[in-house]
């Protein structure tokens, strides 16, 4: 291929490269409710615009933020959570 038609290429896909500005908000109208088995929650959010991945994460005790751990990723705007104890607190963003 010519270089200058290879430019052309890259030039063409640069121009369809999406890249966000800024901090993405944070989720809305989280609700929790029970899963149907036991250690299970069942999140949900409004959608974020612009946003094509949500980090699921869960902690023991809020009180603590260093506990705050992952748990999963969810390209939807709900997802289920499983093998989880008794007590625990979900954040999503």
């Amino acid at each position: 291929m010519h270089p200058a038609a290879l430019n052309t290429k890259i030039g063409d896909l640069a121009s369809d490269v999406k890249v966000a500005v800024g901090a993405m908000p944070h989720v809305t109208t989280l609700v929790v409710t029970a899963g149907d088995n036991d250690g299970e929650l069942n999140p949900s959010w409004d959608p974020v615009t612009g946003a094509n991945n949500f980090e699921v994460q869960v902690n023991t005790d809020p009180t603590k933020p260093a506990q705050w751990t992952t748990k999963l990723s969810s390209f939807q705007s709900h997802c289920i959570i499983h093998g989880l104890p008794s007590v625990y607190a979900i954040g999503c963003e």
